[in-house]
């Protein structure tokens, strides 16, 4: 499942779909750890995108990574 999961969202990115909501598929799809390693290069879009930064946070939650969860909900406006 995580390989065709990462195959479809790689196909997407390069087709130019937004990564936000690929890595929002890929979590809904059972895979946490890829939806994180989408959206780890996209901090600063994160950033400035209070739904995206709420997201990040949950992912990092999901990965044990509380208190990076908690700063992320804390830089949110």
């Amino acid at each position: 499942v995580v390989e065709e999961v990462k195959k479809t969202g790689n196909r997407e990115i390069q087709r130019g779909e937004d990564p936000i909501q690929v890595a929002k598929s890929a979590f809904d799809a059972g895979c946490p750890q890829y939806a994180l390693s989408i959206l780890e290069p996209l901090q600063t879009q994160i950033i400035r995108d209070p739904m995206a930064a709420i997201f990040h946070a949950q992912v990092l939650h999901s990965r044990g990574r509380v208190e990076e969860a908690w700063e992320r909900l804390e830089g949110t406006e």
